[in-house]
């Protein structure tokens, strides 16, 4: 080999020795930020950012590159960085946020606290710095900020007589109130302040300026508590802020343009010369120098209502926030702590206009910035609000554009502003549970009542179980009482169920417990009341026993409903604790998730419980009267109609939340303890004094009544109408009447088969005339709420008689042990009118055929032909009349107890003709 070649090897060996043995020099990490631009030309702006990183990335090997945001639009922004955030991706490592975004962007962002120098930290202003923390972490900086600042128009402040702006609103009032007047004469078209008032951001920034010149709080305080809510000092000022600047848009001093001008509306109205004084950004300033403006103007910090309250200033601009998804998490840490650095924004202060959040720099000769003064930064609730700093702001701004148009009264916007924020926060603002507690006056109170309402009840128990065998005690039915007395103590069971907060298993509980005792108490009770109504003036009954079995089955019917609605209920919604909060409290009740759902149950259940009362108010005013064995009807129908009134009364006031939980808790007990004491007292007292004034006939007061037939005769007599008033009948006229037919009987009357079923029994002395072509009916009721019958007998188009044995709708059936007496016969007269009579008389089967022989002759031969088929009656009396006297001796013989009579009638005679003999027999002389 030739010696230049082996020359040139070595060499070249040499050469690559030295590459190799050379080390790796390192990548230096490229960190990438997304800005917001300051316009739309961001030339100028990325020249100065150029000449503050390029030295910056020399001496700190870490490369920056910056991007801008598509749009100066702050919404759509925010939308761009949701989306790399939400994608978790690493693209960018440093975000521009706006000031009130980092409580949204929290989850996604890096805590900076372990990468900054905690002395470059507090050279900020820490009002400003609080802006970026959330949830005591350090999340984003600031890089640039924005204050409210106040634009003046000093040519006209100055022409008027004043040599400095207002330093507080009633200043600026009476400013405005000499100045408008003058200038308006020249430019009509001049207001006298101008902010940014539309229902958006911008009026959220206003609004938190105006408070904190008033000393008014910032509606969302750090500690998430609301400061204007609970009455006091503060709310009496946010109300008297908001008062203030609606008599300034009614008076003229706000224009109607003010109400829809954002940051373009305004600055356009301030450059044009028609606004004294504008609230804006430091920005306008730039703006109105751009156009050069033939006014003179100037700037100042914006007033209080107090001098020492002038300067609060809202907080705008721009954050700088490391993504957690970045992978050079602490370089770009480094890059955020250079761009947020006093020497950093001091030269965008000067060279961009924008606002440094480090104080010093105010008073700098480096800066610009010191003709702003010194002011009170006023941070928007962005922190405190989290994530949900924009639904928050949209209540703050769209409550106060109502007020400021007079679309509502400032108190209850107010008041619904802070309740709607605390609903989307989670803020608990109304303290602890307003739910009554044991140790309340008014439980105690209650709880005794209620605790003496159950030892009665177990009392009442054991007296009856003492009873069981007493003769009158079984016909009081032990059963019937057992029954209500169960619910009566379901009842005042209820009551401590409304006692503290409640759990799920006393929300489970509280309604099956409560419709139960209603129903069965008052089922019991109306099941005996209707067995009386049907049949305490039946004169064919001969013992009364009710029948374990029809009261079993009509309460199962009744419970049967409850049952239905209460299990769809459960099933489908079930009650469960609920907070309820109401303007200044809070309480926990049992409520179904679905209020419509529980509207509709709580309707249904309310509806069958009225329809239930309704039905024993009726049977209560039919069986009032009632005497022998039911003389407590009258102690029921008292407390059935106490009952209905408590309950009307206190159930309304006991869903009234404005009385407050003790009188609504009150209200409840009462309803419930009140109705269950007046029928323990109307249907148990008798039974705890002893068996003696168990079915102890109650006295009953003569009732003077002029019969059906003396009162047709004094009509027939006179010639008139059937209103006409009664005359003296003579007694030969009485005397002349001949009375073929008369019976003791018991009758009722209805339009229809179903509802004569139904209808009430009636003790009377049928009479058949065929001589006037009626038959009568004399009531036996001495009370005179029968007034008896006089039925012509051309209206009479059928009489069907049956046989001895009743159907099960009958008085006996319902009512005796051994169902009817044999002796007793059925007629079912129809009459022209459509009304149909039933009607039970002693005599059995001879009775039934006689009577439908002789009405059916009545009719077919008239008075003549009647009277040669039956026997002559008895002689007329001398004097008086028979008839009158007949129905005193029965009607008298029946005023203690209308069944006795005419039992005791129907016993002395085998036949209706014996008994007419002998009472006519009584009346000769």
């Amino acid at each position: 080999m030739r010696a230049p070649t082996v020359v040139l090897v070595l060499i070249l060996g040499a050469l690559l020795g030295v590459i190799l043995i050379q080390p790796v020099q390192a990548t230096p990490p490229t960190v990438r930020v997304l800005l917001a631009r300051l316009n739309e030309d961001a030339t100028y702006e990325s020249q100065v950012l150029d000449t503050l990183f390029t030295p910056w990335m020399a001496q700190n090997g870490i490369r920056v590159e910056y991007h801008y945001y598509a749009t100066l639009s702050s919404s759509s922004s925010f939308g761009a960085v949701q989306s790399y955030l939400d994608a978790h991706d690493p693209y960018y490592d440093l975000y521009m946020l706006d000031v009130v975004w980092p409580g949204a962007l929290a989850d996604h962002l890096a805590d900076v606290t372990p990468y900054l120098d905690p002395v470059a930290v507090a050279q900020h202003d820490p009002k400003i710095v609080a802006a970026g923390v959330v949830g005591g972490s350090l999340f984003a900086m600031p890089a640039f900020v924005d204050f409210g600042v106040l634009y003046y128009r000093a040519d006209l402040l100055q022409r008027n007589g004043f040599a400095s702006p207002p330093e507080t609103w009633d200043e600026m009032h009476a400013m405005l109130t000499r100045i408008l007047p003058v200038e308006r004469v020249a430019n009509p078209a001049l207001v006298g302040y101008m902010g940014q008032l539309q229902a958006y951001e911008g009026l959220t920034c206003n609004v938190i300026e105006w408070l904190a010149g008033a000393s008014a709080g910032s509606i969302i305080e750090p500690n998430r508590t609301l400061s204007g809510y609970l009455p006091g000092l503060t709310s009496s000022r946010v109300v008297a802020v908001a008062q203030r600047m609606r008599s300034w848009l009614k008076s003229g001093l706000i224009g109607p343009l003010a109400v829809n001008a954002d940051e373009t509306v305004s600055r356009t109205q301030w450059v044009q010369g028609n606004a004294v004084f504008v609230r804006h950004w430091p920005s306008l300033g730039a703006a109105t120098h751009a156009v050069n403006v033939s006014f003179a103007w100037n700037m100042t910090r914006m007033p209080g209502d107090k001098r020492e309250d002038a300067g609060a200033a809202a907080l705008g601009g721009w954050f700088l926030a490391v993504s957690k998804y970045s992978m050079n998490i602490e370089a770009a840490a480094r890059v955020l702590q250079f761009m947020t650095s006093r020497g950093f924004q001091r030269v965008r202060a000067v060279r961009h206009g924008v606002m440094p959040s480090v104080p010093a720099l105010f008073d700098g000769t480096h800066s610009s910035t010191g003709r702003f003064g010194r002011r009170s930064v006023s941070p928007r609730p962005s922190a405190p609000a989290g994530a949900k700093y924009v639904q928050a702001s949209t209540l703050i701004y769209t409550a106060w554009s109502s007020i400021l148009l007079g679309q509502a009264a400032p108190a209850t916007a107010l008041a619904d502003m802070n309740r709607n924020l605390a609903s989307t926060l989670d803020i608990d603002i109304l303290g602890r549970r307003t739910n009554v507690e044991w140790t309340d006056t008014v439980v105690e109170a209650v709880a005794s009542v209620a605790a003496a309402g159950g030892i009665l009840v177990a009392a009442t128990a054991v007296r009856i179980m003492r009873l069981l065998t007493h003769p009158e005690m079984k016909k009081a039915s032990p059963v019937f009482l057992g029954v209500t007395l169960a619910g009566i103590g379901m009842a005042f069971a209820a009551v401590p169920t409304y006692v503290g907060v409640p759990t799920v298993a006393v929300c489970a509980v509280q309604p099956w417990l409560l419709a139960s005792a209603f129903s069965v108490a008052i089922g019991a009770v109306t099941v005996r009341n209707f067995r009386i109504y049907r049949i305490f003036s039946n004169p064919f009954a001969s013992t009364v026993v009710l029948r374990n079995h029809v009261l079993f089955v009509w309460l199962a019917g009744i419970l049967a409903v409850d049952v239905i609605l209460l299990a769809i209920w459960t099933a489908f919604d079930a009650p469960v604790p609920t907070d309820v909060k109401l303007a200044a409290s809070r309480y926990t009740t049992c409520r179904s998730k679905d209020a419509q759902f529980q509207t509709v149950m709580v309707a249904l259940l309310y509806f069958s419980k009225a329809a239930l009362l309704l039905f024993s108010l009726w049977l209560a005013a039919q069986t009032r009267a009632a005497g022998g064995g039911y003389s407590e009807s009258k102690s029921i129908a008292f407390a059935i109609y106490n009952l209905t009134l408590v309950l009307c009364i206190g159930l309304p006031l006991a869903y009234t939340d404005a009385l407050g939980q003790p009188f609504q808790f009150a209200m409840r007990a009462l309803a419930i303890i009140l109705p269950a004491t007046g029928l323990l007292g109307a249907l148990f007292a008798p039974k705890l004094v002893g068996p003696g004034r168990i079915d102890k006939p109650a006295p009953s007061a003569s009732v003077e009544m002029e019969p059906p037939l003396v009162s047709f005769l004094t009509k027939r007599a006179k010639g008139k109408a059937p209103a006409a008033a009664p005359v003296p009948v003579p007694a030969a006229a009485l005397a002349a009447l001949n009375y073929v037919k008369a019976a003791v009987v018991s009758y009722r009357s209805a339009r229809s088969t179903w509802r004569l079923r139904v209808a009430p029994w009636h003790g009377a002395q049928m009479l058949l005339l065929p001589q006037l072509g009626i038959v009568v009916l004399e009531p036996l009721d001495p009370s005179g709420k029968d007034p008896g019958r006089v039925i012509k007998l051309a209206h009479i188009t059928r009489v069907v008689g049956d046989a001895g044995a009743p159907d099960t709708s009958s008085p006996a059936a319902s009512t005796t042990g051994s169902g009817a007496d044999e002796s007793t016969a059925r007629l079912h007269v129809v009459l022209a009118t459509g009304e149909i009579l039933d009607v039970m008389l002693a005599g059995g089967a001879p009775a039934r055929v006689e009577w439908v022989d002789a009405l059916d002759a009545a009719r077919r031969n008239g008075r003549r032909s009647h009277s040669a088929l039956l026997p002559a009656p008895p002689a007329p009396p001398t004097s008086g009349g028979t008839l009158r006297r007949v129905a005193t001796a029965v009607t008298g013989s029946a005023r203690s107890r209308a069944p006795s009579a005419v039992r005791s009638l129907t016993g002395a005679t085998s036949s209706a003709d014996g008994a007419m003999a002998a009472m006519g027999a009584r009346d000769s002389p």
